[in-house]
């Protein structure tokens, strides 16, 4: 596959002021970006299913796209609060 790769993009630098081949590239974007949507709404379909997780995913969405938070920090503060949640649950139950 390296190979293939190698030689589309060594093609690909040849054409890449075609309109034709910007054509081409402009519907791909967009392509990739409703398969891209597709996948996250099948993810959300199938993970949000309380208010926990829904809530989570809001907080998540609203840090990811709108701080510059890095998102390994989104990743361990979820993860925390996710150990802290169920620390606190299982401790109810006893």
């Amino acid at each position: 596959s390296i190979i293939i790769i190698t030689i589309i993009a060594a093609l690909l630098t040849n054409f890449a002021d075609n309109v034709w081949v910007q054509h081409a590239f402009a519907g791909i974007r967009v392509a990739v970006c409703v398969l891209i949507l597709n996948a996250v709404i099948s993810f959300i379909k199938k993970t949000v299913i309380d208010i926990l997780t829904l809530v989570t995913f809001i907080c998540v969405f609203i840090a990811a796209a709108f701080t510059s938070l890095k998102t390994i920090y989104i990743v361990l503060i979820i993860m925390a609060i996710g150990v802290i949640y169920t620390i606190v649950k299982g401790a109810g139950k006893k």
